[in-house]
């Protein structure tokens, strides 16, 4: 009995460890590789960005994983050990050939004149792979329906459902109805509407990696709301604000008093 007991121990811990995504689990998303404007790293920089998504209900490791531009360089750009995306979760990495910043930033740029992009594990197995024809400045490529589908050309959607198909930009429907202050911030951030909105406005804080850290609204009517991000680390985050079908991203950066 004490062996039988070992032995499913063993095997179910063996099950455990051997999850790992297989092809269609974990994809490439979408990507912008004519970054001119729409969203920028914790530096301030518009470059070139890689979504990931995975699709299961478990998180994955990303450790010694490769994203490459080349199919006779796989092993072009290795995953930092410690990576993870999250069950039903995005991953955003930098193509900006800029290894030394901090976070997710590939040794390599996308060109907008067509090219591959591969994601494969650590025996350089391809996970996901595509060629891709000729991109257009802030124009995304990405899966329609989210995750499963073919690509598209259409407007980004960095680190959400690509199915919204909505416009991201800087400035946008909500343009000087908002204040965002302070900014840099170091305990909170306030929210300011110039006048109230006739539905709930929904907002998403995210990291430069793509990872939502906070969700909350401005109830319909109201006209202010305070985000406390004491909990947060230094560096750059985007504010991502949804009212119906209309999307629009704000930069803030976190750092101390």
């Amino acid at each position: 009995m004490k062996n039988c007991y070992l032995l499913f121990c063993l095997f179910t811990c063996i099950g455990l460890y051997a999850q790992s995504p297989q092809m269609g689990n974990l994809v490439i998303n979408e990507f912008l590789a004519s970054n001119d404007s729409t969203v920028a790293d914790q530096d301030g920089e518009f470059d070139d960005w890689v979504e990931l998504y995975n699709l299961t209900d478990i998180e994955i490791s990303l450790d010694n994983f490769f994203l490459s531009d080349d199919p006779e360089e796989l092993d072009k750009w290795t995953f930092p050990a410690g990576t993870l995306i999250p069950e039903g979760g995005y991953l955003i990495i930098w193509a900006d050939d800029d290894e030394e910043q901090e976070g997710l930033h590939a040794s390599f740029k996308l060109s907008a004149d067509g090219e591959s992009l591969i994601l494969s594990d650590q025996d350089t197995l391809v996970i996901d792979s595509l060629s891709f024809p000729e991109q257009f400045t802030d124009t995304a490529y990405a899966r329609i329906p989210n995750g499963t589908g073919n690509f598209v050309y259409q407007s980004p959607t960095f680190a959400a459902d690509n199915g919204n198909a909505v416009s991201v930009r800087r400035v946008g429907f909500l343009g000087k109805k908002l204040s965002v202050f302070p900014n840099p911030a170091a305990e909170h951030v306030n929210l300011t509407l110039s006048e109230a909105l006739s539905e709930v406005l929904t907002f998403n804080l995210i990291d430069a990696t793509g990872r939502v850290v906070i969700d909350g609204s401005i109830p319909k009517g109201s006209l202010e709301q305070s985000i406390s991000i004491r909990e947060l680390s230094n560096g750059t985050y985007f504010l991502r604000f949804t009212n119906g079908k209309s999307v629009e991203m704000r930069r803030i950066l976190v750092q101390p008093n």
